[in-house]
């Protein structure tokens, strides 16, 4: 009898060496299922369904001191800190995998330092199209240019060096030999500037006849008599074109 009990124990033992590395390996699995960087695709359903898939690379300047970085992604504008789904630790550069095709996904990125988490960069967008695509943040808290300044103008007629006679002067302005002067205040880091005009009130970019890359101050010939000139400017720098001034308007004597 005493050694049958030495074997049942022994077997008990056995067992329980078995059941602990079982139990810790079970642990580790369960560790390493994250995957940074991977956002899974709604309605996914199996492997096979997992080859239609896009990826977008994010990208920024280190920042000082940071001793991390976190992305918050979301498929809707307004990504925030509170409403975004979370990828800590992410490395610079991190490839985004698993993204669904011709969707669109908005991003932002905060540091992590000694005084903790930063507030969230700006926020920048990937529509999803083609196989793979590149965000880069650049400095994360650089504000975009502002636009360039809209040009103030003011109107000049131009008179001629001598008066000619009534009749000969309109008959000259009503065939198309009128002349305007049209000026405005400089705009700083303007390269040149933009007119456009029309014969009706509201003019546009869009709907306005463009002259382009005039200087300050600019003289508009072949003006007709009688006829009521409609005119905005836009200045163009190293960033684009600005918006349009207020419109004036000249009538043509």
């Amino acid at each position: 009898m005493p050694e049958i009990k030495r074997s049942i124990m022994a077997a008990k033992l056995g067992l329980s060496v078995l059941l602990i590395p079982f139990a810790v390996a079970m642990m580790l699995v369960l560790s390493g299922c994250g995957e940074y960087g991977h956002i899974p695709l709604a309605g996914k359903k199996n492997t096979a369904e997992q080859t239609d898939t896009v990826q977008v690379t994010l990208q920024w300047n280190n920042v000082p001191n940071a001793v991390s970085y976190n992305v918050y992604w979301s498929r809707f504008p307004g990504v925030t800190k509170h409403n975004g789904h979370k990828i800590p630790e992410a490395a610079n550069p991190i490839a985004i995998t698993d993204l669904e095709p011709d969707t669109t996904y908005y991003f932002v990125v905060t540091v992590v330092d000694d005084t903790g988490e930063s507030q969230a960069s700006r926020e920048m967008s990937f529509a999803g199209m083609g196989a793979a695509g590149v965000i880069d943040f650049k400095g994360l808290f650089e504000q975009p240019p502002p636009p360039s300044p809209t040009p103030a103008v003011t109107q000049e007629i131009a008179q001629p060096a001598k008066q000619a006679p009534a009749a000969t002067q309109k008959e000259a302005q009503s065939s198309g030999n009128a002349q305007a002067t049209l000026t405005w205040d400089n705009v700083p880091d303007a390269i040149s500037y933009n007119i456009y005009w029309r014969n009706q009130p509201g003019v546009t970019k869009h709907n306005g006849k463009q002259i382009v890359n005039v200087k300050n101050p600019h003289t508009l010939k072949g003006l007709i008599s009688g006829k009521t000139y409609y005119l905005v400017v836009t200045a163009v720098s190293k960033t684009g074109e600005s918006s349009i001034s207020e419109e004036i308007s000249h009538t043509v004597e």
